[in-house]
């Protein structure tokens, strides 16, 4: 377990690290988690594009690729704001610029939490932060 000194986060950092922590442990013994490789979640021919719920109220995956897309550099955030299949927000553009300096030729990011929302105390408050595909994605991205 990180600690929050190891992290340089406050008591509100470790104490919703602990809740996330927890949360996953939950969702997986409750059988959430699905056989990741069989749904072909991530569709790489797609140069851009994202896994959502059908009301867009959760965001499970977001990839972009460019340079043929070889090497690809696996993000997990916190939540997910307000990037789409086209449009980067902030969050993303920082993501791609920082994996193309590294070299990489694309990036997939997943989330902790699905839950789409700029504000991210909005996860302790709603009752499925991470909706019911967020472990999915997250076990297909880091394959």
């Amino acid at each position: 377990m990180l600690s929050a000194r190891a992290t340089g986060w406050d008591a509100g950092g470790k104490a919703l690290l602990d809740f996330c922590l927890h949360f996953h442990r939950f969702a997986f013994k409750d059988g959430m988690s699905m056989d990741a490789e069989k749904l072909n979640l991530i569709d790489l021919s797609l140069l851009s594009s994202a896994a959502f719920s059908d009301d867009r109220k959760y965001r499970w995956a977001l990839w972009r690729l460019w340079g043929g897309g070889s090497r690809l550099l696996n993000y997990l955030l916190l939540n997910p704001s307000t990037a789409n299949e086209s449009k980067s927000d902030p969050t993303v553009s920082r993501c791609i610029t920082r994996a193309n300096k590294l070299g990489y030729g694309g990036i997939i990011i997943t989330n902790v939490y699905g839950l789409r929302s700029t504000n991210p105390h909005r996860m302790l408050e709603d009752p499925n932060p991470a909706g019911h595909w967020d472990n999915v994605y997250i076990l297909a991205a880091a394959k």
